[in-house]
């Protein structure tokens, strides 16, 4: 295992165990795509200006590039998500994730495929090879925890973090 997996599972435990605050707003649980085709000027003034002002801003982690993409709570969502289950289930659940991450990233690594953390960033930008790019908003996805697979001649692949010997066959064939 590299040091910086080591420093990002003692940051994830780090978080989770901060104690919560119930004066924070629910955060949505819903999946939000959209689709950009770069290699054009325009299609709309408000979809570019949203995209420049999320690249300008630092939140976007662009892949552009065959990799592995694992993504994490912040304090925020972890807060959240404790005080909707309960301290005791998070935690239980928290362990589970770092655990499946672990064991995946190191599958990953034996692979050859080079896995990237998106430690602190809100969106993840997926640059096709015909420079189309998908844009994924992490604080919408249900799961706090998580991990994306991407080859630029294909679309990102949400992938099973338990299952992930048998979704990177699958993808990757």
């Amino acid at each position: 295992m590299r040091p910086t997996f080591k420093h990002f599972l003692l940051c994830i435990l780090t978080l989770s165990s901060c104690a919560t605050n119930d004066n924070k707003q629910e955060v949505k649980t819903e999946i939000q795509h959209s689709t950009t085709d770069t290699t054009k000027q325009s299609h709309s003034a408000q979809t570019n200006l949203d995209i420049k002002n999320i690249v300008r801003n630092g939140d976007t982690l662009t892949i552009d590039r065959k990799s592995a993409v694992f993504f994490q709570p912040d304090s925020l969502q972890m807060e959240e998500r404790m005080k909707k289950v309960g301290e005791k289930d998070f935690r239980a659940g928290a362990d589970d994730y770092i655990y499946y991450i672990n064991i995946s990233a190191e599958f990953l690594e034996k692979q050859g495929l080079p896995v990237m953390n998106a430690k602190g960033k809100k969106y993840l930008k997926f640059v096709t090879s015909d420079k189309k790019a998908e844009l994924v908003k992490l604080d919408t996805l249900s799961e706090l925890w998580g991990m994306y697979l991407f080859d630029p001649e294909k679309k990102p692949h949400y992938a099973d973090i338990i299952e992930i010997e048998d979704d990177y066959k699958n993808y990757f064939k």
